[in-house]
Order: C-alpha cells, then structure tokens, then sequence
C-alpha cells in the first residue's frame, strides 16, 4: 500500500510536512490546503502512513473490548485521504464484517487527489454533502 521508493525526493516530503505544520500552527482555524502540493505530498508520504499505523493499532485495541460487534456500514466522517478506513478495510476481522464505507469530507479535492487508494475499500463511496430533508418526513413507528 506505501511505496518503499516515494516518487518525490526525501527533501520535498521533508520540505512539504515543515511547510504543512507551521500552516497549522500559524493559522490554527484554518481548512487543511488540500488544494497545494505540499500538503498532498506531506499527507500522502508522511501523515498518512504515520496516522494509518495509529489507528491499526486502535482498531485493535477496540476489537479485544467488541467495540465493533454489530457494525456492518460504516462513515468515516471528515475523512482526510481515508487513513482510519484503509486500516479498516485491511483489518482481517473488520474485512469480513464490513459492507460498506462512506468517506465523507467537504474537500472535493482530498476525495480525488487520494481516489487510487480508495479502491482498496470496501464498497467505497464518497460525498461532500449529505441531503437529511427527507429525515423529518419519516413517522416514528417504534
């Protein structure tokens, strides 16, 4: 899944992850750039592969208690490039129980610029808005 030759230099992703992190700390409030190079180098060759090992070790941890038991549809909302449902969908126990991801984010360009690894999802699908109108027109039956 991770390139053990990244096709940038080691300078740049070093260049990119500085220049991603002093944009967070200078501007706390801001969105993450998705649209710039440099952030989608800093994720794609530093972030993601750190955050991905994180949350391996997460989802083990849920699964000794059966934090997951029941659960077959799953949104990983604010997704980024889909770090916690790429380490879901290559979780053995996860893999089998899963049915479907949603990754939702409101960056259009996050959801494409990291669309080749969404193709190792379990039925993937991606958005950037959810339409709840029709939630209101339903009648409570229990």
């Amino acid at each position: 899944m991770f390139s053990d030759k990244p096709a940038v230099s080691l300078q740049k992703i070093a260049d990119s992850v500085m220049r991603l992190s002093n944009h967070y700390i200078e501007k706390p409030e801001a969105e993450t750039p998705w649209n710039e190079e440099f952030c989608q180098t800093a994720y794609r060759h530093y972030y993601l592969p750190l955050n991905y090992t994180r949350a391996c070790k997460v989802l083990a941890r849920a699964e000794q208690v059966n934090f997951f038991e029941g659960l077959s549809h799953f949104i990983d909302w604010g997704c980024g490039p889909g770090t916690l449902s790429l380490a879901i969908a290559r979780n053995e126990v996860l893999q089998k129980q899963i049915k479907s991801q949603i990754l939702f984010d409101i960056s259009p360009t996050v959801l494409s610029k990291f669309s080749d690894l969404h193709t190792q999802l379990i039925s993937p699908k991606s958005m950037t808005s959810l339409n709840l109108d029709h939630i209101g027109d339903r009648q409570n039956t229990a």
